[in-house]
């Protein structure tokens, strides 16, 4: 019975700490998302974007239309750590026999999570699935080696963990916000090419006969037409959200767990 409660108690802590943590990025990510659609739609630089929506709509403006997002992604946080944390205890006694490499069973993880969100956020599209499973195995493989790799260089000494596949002990709230900006950077920058296949396959609708049949066609079609760089097109503007959000949300994300995990399991 003990080991249910821990279990049930580790669960919620993994729900409760992934919806805080879903919405501290949207709380980070909005204001920046409402300058790149200025910054696309009116083709102004961020820096003029910005400052208009300062001067005309004040501080609120960055945040209008905040509340869908600030609900899904919380949502979406939930399920995303949830699976994420399900995956790693599903798979450590496999690390622990040294069956598996922990650093494998952690991408495994990271692509279970990413695989369940987007079955559950959108509906069923293969492509959609490769981006997040892919995505979402970079994401947090990048964020628990660059946590591991900062205490590494700080201490000279390998970083602890009570169990493999936890969290790196010891990591300051700085190491895990850079780590985080790394995962983030690093995530995108993998799966953007899929993400404008993805774009375009959509944009094209049902087109009859279609101009792209399919994600390679899309892919080689694309570099052909317009070069190689088009693949790759928007992608600095996305890391200025991608950067900040991660470093926000993955941070959160541990302290939270940490914290609830902690008072939950008290007997």
């Amino acid at each position: 019975m003990a080991s249910q409660a821990t279990s049930s108690s580790t669960r919620l802590a993994d729900g409760i700490a992934g919806l805080v943590a879903g919405s501290a990025g949207v709380l980070m990510g909005h204001p920046i998302d409402t300058v790149r659609v200025r910054v696309i739609v009116g083709g102004k630089s961020p820096l003029e974007a910005a400052s208009w929506a300062l001067r005309t709509q004040g501080l609120r403006g960055f945040y209008r239309g905040v509340i869908p997002p600030l609900v899904t992604n919380g949502i979406v946080g939930t399920t995303v750590f949830s699976a994420l944390e399900a995956g790693k205890r599903f798979l450590r006694p496999h690390v622990e026999a040294g069956a598996l490499d922990e650093r494998a069973a952690l991408a495994m993880a990271g692509a279970f999570a990413g695989a369940v969100v987007s079955l559950v956020s959108t509906p069923p599209q293969v492509l959609k699935l490769l981006c997040e499973s892919v995505g979402r195995m970079t994401y947090y493989l990048t964020y628990e080696t660059a946590k591991g790799a900062l205490v590494r260089l700080r201490t000279g000494s390998e970083p602890l963990r009570a169990r493999p596949l936890d969290p790196v002990a010891g990591v300051s709230l700085p190491e895990r916000m850079l780590a985080g900006a790394c995962a983030g950077c690093v995530g995108w920058t993998v799966t953007f090419p899929f993400d404008v296949a993805r774009n375009r396959l959509v944009s094209q609708g049902d087109a009859l006969p279609p101009r792209y049949r399919g994600v390679l066609h899309c892919l080689l079609t694309s570099v052909r037409e317009e070069g190689p760089r088009v693949l790759f097109r928007g992608l600095g503007v996305t890391l200025l959200r991608a950067g900040p959000v991660a470093m926000t949300v993955l941070p959160t994300f541990d302290l939270v767990r940490e914290f609830l995990a902690a008072h939950l399991e008290q007997p």
